[in-house]
């Protein structure tokens, strides 16, 4: 329960509180042999440290969880495939994205094999990011547009803000600055809306693309772009999104 309590605090962005959440839960846990029960708080452990900037720590309690998962008697596969997620998005926080291409890649495989849709998401949502950073912007459009779809159905969130920020960074690299700041302004109330925050590695580059983007406009047109966005509807997303990817893919 302490390490689902830490996941909902990490969730909405209260650092403190999930870090000493996940602490007790491992310190309980621990003493008691419930192997498979820590792998949960050092999955949390390691996203705080990542947002600490501390890869090296990161990698290693995400490691040290993805061993315990990949014993023969686990019998969790799924947990495997997320354990992998994380690995890989350690690699992009630590600037180094293609190095997590492999566990992407396992983690998709895995998804697509037990039909999925959080799973197949995350990773495609990643592979998305490893596309815009090689300068693939067919890919990255198409990646990030079928992870938004499968996240649509869940409604407003993270995983939609994190897809949507995706298509943002797929059209700042195309130069339509106006399009990008209204995605971005959509994310931000999206999240705001909802009180979540956008995992280490997406908010990351959402905060570089809103640089970026701030260098190259002047204040009252960035302002006007971004509160557009902010007032578009859920339902006008779709066909906002859904311009960015297919116009890359007619491109590709």
């Amino acid at each position: 329960l302490l390490s689902i309590m830490g996941d909902a605090e990490l969730r909405y962005g209260d650092y403190d509180a999930a870090r000493g959440r996940y602490t007790e839960s491992l310190a309980l846990l621990r003493p008691l042999g419930e192997l498979t029960l820590s792998t949960y708080p050092l999955v949390g452990l390691s996203q705080l440290a990542c947002i600490d900037g501390d890869y090296a720590r990161a990698r290693a309690l995400v490691e040290e969880a993805l061993a315990i998962r990949r014993q023969p008697d686990y019998g969790y596969p799924w947990l495997v495939a997320n354990a992998l997620v994380h690995l890989g998005e350690i690699d992009r926080c630590a600037g180094d994205p293609a190095r997590g291409v492999p566990s992407f890649e396992q983690a998709l495989a895995a998804g697509r094999e037990v039909a999925d849709d959080v799973l197949i998401g995350y990773s495609v949502h990643n592979l998305g990011h490893i596309a815009l950073h090689a300068g693939d912007l067919a890919t990255a459009a198409a990646r990030f547009r079928e992870s938004l779809l499968l996240r649509w159905r869940s409604g407003p969130g993270a995983e939609v803000a994190a897809s949507l920020a995706g298509l943002a960074g797929v059209a700042l690299r195309e130069g339509r600055l106006t399009e990008a700041l209204r995605l971005f302004g959509a994310v931000d109330r999206m999240l705001e809306s909802t009180h979540n925050v956008l995992r280490p590695a997406d908010e990351r580059l959402r905060r570089e693309g809103l640089v970026a983007t701030r260098l190259r406009l002047d204040a009252p047109a960035f302002d006007a772009a971004f509160r557009e966005g902010q007032a578009t509807t859920f339902e006008e997303l779709d066909g906002m999104a859904k311009a960015v990817a297919l116009r890359e893919s007619g491109r590709g």
